[in-house]
């Protein structure tokens, strides 16, 4: 069946590699349903013709009742016969040619007016068949039997409109001229610019104006439209973080509750689907919440045209590589962090760190391999997330080392100068409370420890590791069965931990193997030197102090073998003495001091040729 005028042949417009043009262009505002006035028109024109043909044929049915005049009176929209900037807007950003322009409107028709319903259904010759069908689109809309055929084409699984799902094409399998073509709800409201949100939004959405918060980093975002996912605790800050960078970027924001989504009846995956493109034919900025990281939940915000901000509790999990969105171990400056803060503070201690890398008298080595641990963390983000090497660890991301040697070496101090470097507070896990003889408990308080750690984003410091990260031993009785447990559990625990954990030991050699082959970093804190215990001797003795002139730092340091730990000890210890004889810290007094640091860890004294006063 010829058609009855002209068809619209919009060219196809070439995208992006990955589907999405390089302005994130947004939808055109456009008064409420003026678009579609031309081509629905131009669409009266054809159903008006075919409708006489039909009835030329000898067809009656419903001919007597049906409208033999234009559906849509002439106006002077209609008759430039132009489509308006939605449409044109559309058949650009999804590559639609003019036949597929013209099935979604005819598509979208009978959503409007019930009268076109009566004419598909003239037209089908069926009283039920009330929705156009791709028999009726290829009837109406190709010239020829060769156009005809080629056309079935446009109606492929993979060709815009159902790739893109702006219709959906729904029937028996077979054949496919019998189903029926219905416009998807948001290209619907689109067009005729309803406000309601999406239906299959219902019960988990909100929609609101941006909140300023000044003073907020994210209020001064100013690139390109952001994929930042805000890994926390729920509550802890990260709907204001949103509101925030919706309000710098003066769009209002989207709100989806994945968790409320869930218990309704439409499946999480088409919740998420339908809230991107909401956003983004609604010009808003996007909040997830409750998102339980995933491939399919990556691949869906790497396609994302409008901001989008995700909040969870999980390890992201980038898929495919250079997904493009930035993970921030979130908590929010006051609440979280006090929340996350209370919630170590029953099982860990806060460590304040004084201390930079000019404090650390250590080898080269060493400090080198401190200085890459720091890195590694400052850098991940690009590494993992731009660079695609996220990929590769698909289970956590997190920074993990063991710091080993004699006790004062410097362990803890450079546990404190990483923290103090990245702008995180270092924790350091109380082993006492966190150890427990009861079967399962330990494992619990570990768990508290990490997931509180996570959402606060702290370093773990645990000292004397080896109390809990031993080796596993031979079973003998059920207690060694649940003591393997313990490690065997936290072996993939260690793993899956997304933050900086740091390990300290004196006795390297009692961890279990399988768990130091988890390590990213192991560094070595050995006894120092004498030239590095002379360092120590004049660092520990502040620029302020009065020291005497007297002083031997080349002797001192010659003479007691002793570690970092020992020497500030010894040093504080003659500054309380020289202080209680009202004079200045001399070597009489360091010595002293000396002699009761020996007692107190047991070793030999001898003091040659400066006795120890009395």
């Amino acid at each position: 069946m010829p058609p009855a005028g002209p068809v619209l042949q919009w060219g196809p417009v070439t995208a992006t590699a990955d589907g999405r043009d390089a302005t994130m262009s947004m939808p055109p505002s456009a008064g409420p349903g003026l678009d579609l006035l031309p081509v629905l028109a131009r669409l009266d024109t054809l159903l008006m013709a075919a409708v006489d043909r039909a009835g030329a044929t000898g067809r009656d049915g419903d001919a007597g009742r049906l409208p033999r005049e234009p559906l849509l009176p002439p106006s002077p929209v209609t008759a430039r016969g132009e489509p308006g900037p939605l449409l044109a807007w559309l058949a650009e950003t999804f590559e639609l040619t003019g036949f597929d322009v013209d099935v979604l409107v005819l598509a979208v028709a009978s959503d409007l007016d019930l009268r076109y319903e009566r004419v598909y259904a003239y037209l089908h010759d069926d009283s039920r068949r009330r929705r156009p069908t791709v028999d009726l689109a290829l009837n109406l809309l190709c010239g020829s039997a060769a156009e005809r055929i080629a056309a079935r084409r446009r109606f492929a699984a993979d060709a815009p409109l159902l790739a893109h799902r702006l219709v959906t094409v729904a029937g028996e399998p077979e054949p496919l001229p019998a189903h029926a073509i219905r416009a998807d709800e948001q290209v619907l409201r689109l067009l005729i610019g309803e406000s309601a949100l999406d239906s299959r939004l219902a019960g988990c959405a909100e929609l609101a104006d941006g909140t300023p918060v000044a003073g907020h980093p994210l209020a001064r975002f100013t690139g390109p439209a952001p994929r930042i996912y805000l890994r926390g605790a729920p509550g802890t800050g990260q709907a204001e973080a949103a509101g925030a960078l919706a309000a710098g970027l003066g769009l209002p924001l989207l709100t989806v509750d994945l968790e409320q989504a869930a218990n309704g009846p439409v499946p999480t995956g088409e919740v998420v689907r339908v809230a991107l493109r909401e956003a983004w034919f609604r010009r808003t900025a996007l909040l997830l919440t409750g998102v339980q990281p995933a491939p399919a939940m990556s691949r869906a915000v790497a396609a994302a045209r409008t901001p989008v901000v995700l909040s969870g509790t999980g390890s992201w999990w980038p898929e495919p590589p250079g997904d493009g969105v930035a993970v921030v171990p979130f908590a929010s400056a006051d609440r979280g962090h006090a929340r996350s803060g209370r919630e170590l503070s029953e099982l860990a201690f806060r460590v304040p760190s004084t201390f930079g890398w000019d404090d650390l008298v250590l080898p080269p080595e060493p400090v080198r391999r401190l200085r890459e641990l720091t890195q590694r963390v400052a850098h991940r983000r690009r590494v993992l997330d731009e660079w695609g090497f996220g990929r590769l660890l698909p289970y956590g991301r997190g920074v993990s080392a063991l710091f080993t040697g004699p006790s004062g070496t410097g362990k803890t101090m450079a546990a404190g100068v990483i923290a103090a470097e990245l702008d995180l507070d270092l924790y350091e896990i109380d082993l006492a409370g966190v150890v427990s003889k009861y079967i399962g408990e330990t494992e619990k308080n570990l768990e508290r420890i990490f997931a509180a750690a996570e959402s606060a984003g702290a370093v773990l410091f645990f000292d004397e590791a080896d109390a809990i990260f031993g080796k596993r031993s031979e079973v003998h009785d059920a207690h060694d069965r649940y003591a393997n447990l313990e490690v065997a559990y936290l072996l993939r625990r260690m793993e899956r931990y997304d933050g900086v954990a740091i390990l300290a030991t004196n006795l390297r050699e009692n961890l279990d193997d399988a768990f130091l082959r988890r390590l990213q970093f192991v560094v070595e804190f050995p006894m120092p030197g004498q030239g590095d215990r002379e360092r120590m001797w004049r660092r520990f003795l502040p620029d302020t102090a009065p020291v005497a002139d007297t002083v031997d730092f080349d002797l001192l340091a010659r003479r007691f073998r002793l570690s970092g730990g020992n020497i500030k000890n010894i040093v504080l210890s003659a500054a309380y003495l020289a202080s209680a004889n009202g004079g200045r810290i001399g070597m009489g007094h360091l010595i002293r001091a000396t002699h009761d640091e020996h007692l107190k860890i047991g070793r030999m004294f001898d003091a040659g040729e400066h006795p120890v006063a009395g």
